[in-house]
């Protein structure tokens, strides 16, 4: 137990130095946390939940989770029930709003990140098959802490942690709350396909995000330090393999705050098949996917994912870690499941 509390309070304090945003594995699945011009990218209707478990091999699991909603508001301020983003009009007269929120707990509570999002979009139509979006997002956040439950590196006497050696560390304040801001651009192509042809599909999506505009003081260890911005660049495409209802589905995601970078790419092969609605007796899309993906000096993810009638989603993910601390972890990292519900649309503009 001392080991562990010992590998706890290095990872934490190695938290803090690097200043990393919390983040899932499973990053399609968290478009507020990625670029808020991908709010209403998945359809009129979205509601979607979210839970990590991770280093519960090493100490008290670190738990991130989060619940979404999007919706998508016409100009004269009543929801969009059906149309689709993809429309054959020059511009899509309206705006997509979303409402996030995120808690972050690492091993025991000692920190506690809670984040709440209001982002807004609106999609450009260049032609009938590329499109332009826009996007702001502003947050409120609350960090805490408890500092009572702290192990640091110099409460190591050299053979084990003694609680009676007193930390050179302080804290100005144990709980603060914070304003923050940032902003996106994505491209995506769709070809407007319908919906009943499983073999066509061909699709992407290319974005950029700033985070932390507002550039936020610290106030834990390094009091009146500015947060790092943090630089988002994204992507997926989704392509049918030949005539069969196979499709592939890479996409990429990197990220830059300050001295940490993040790399995450990887693929899904994704198998649909038809399936119709007992309420419309329309065609819609069931699919099932699985894939790996790997980030950088860390983890490898491993990724599957379950579509039903294009509107209710189960995804699961679990990360194995190849990182400095396999040895204590034993490889194993945190599990991700996550549950979506989209609205089903005309057409397949959506990022899955």
């Amino acid at each position: 137990m001392r080991k562990r509390n010992y590998i706890f309070g290095f990872v934490f304090a190695a938290t803090f130095v690097s200043a990393q945003d919390l983040h899932f594995s499973q990053f399609n699945e968290t478009p507020a946390l990625v670029n808020p011009a991908l709010t209403g990218a998945d359809g009129p209707l979205k509601i979607a939940l979210i839970n990590k478990d991770q280093w519960k091999s090493v100490t008290t699991a670190f738990r991130t989770y989060g619940a979404t909603f999007e919706t998508r508001i016409t100009l004269s301020g009543k929801a969009d029930k059906g149309r689709s983003t993809v429309s054959k009009q020059k511009v899509f007269n309206g705006i997509n709003a979303g409402l996030s929120f995120f808690s972050d707990k690492t091993g025991d509570g000692a920190l506690t990140t809670n984040k709440i999002n209001l982002s807004i979009s609106t999609f450009l139509a260049l032609n009938k098959n590329n499109f332009i979006s826009v996007g702001i997002q502003n947050s409120y956040i609350q960090r805490k802490v408890n500092a009572g439950n702290f192990i640091f590196p110099d409460q190591y006497n050299g053979s084990i942690y003694d609680p009676s050696l007193k930390s050179s560390e302080s804290f100005a304040t144990q709980s603060y709350f914070y304003m923050d801001a940032a902003a996106g651009v994505l491209w995506s192509y769709d070809h407007n396909q319908k919906n009943f042809d499983v073999a066509n599909q061909f699709r992407s999506h290319i974005g950029f995000s700033v985070y932390h505009l507002t550039k936020a003081k610290d106030q834990f260890l390094f009091p009146g330090a500015d947060s790092y911005l943090r630089y988002v660049v994204h992507g997926d495409l989704v392509k049918s393999l030949g005539k069969s209802n196979l499709a592939i589905a890479p996409s990429f995601l990197l990220q830059f705050q300050g001295p940490s970078t993040e790399i995450l790419i990887g693929t899904l092969l994704k198998h649909s098949f038809k399936g119709n609605s007992k309420y419309t007796g329309k065609n819609r899309r069931n699919s099932f996917g699985y894939g790996l993906f790997y980030r950088n000096k860390d983890a490898v993810v491993v990724s599957a994912v379950v579509e039903l009638a294009e509107q209710y989603t189960v995804v699961f993910g679990y990360d194995v870690n190849i990182s400095g601390l396999r040895s204590a972890s034993s490889y194993r990292g945190g599990f991700e499941v996550g549950l979506k519900y989209t609205r089903a649309k005309p057409t397949l503009y959506q990022k899955k």
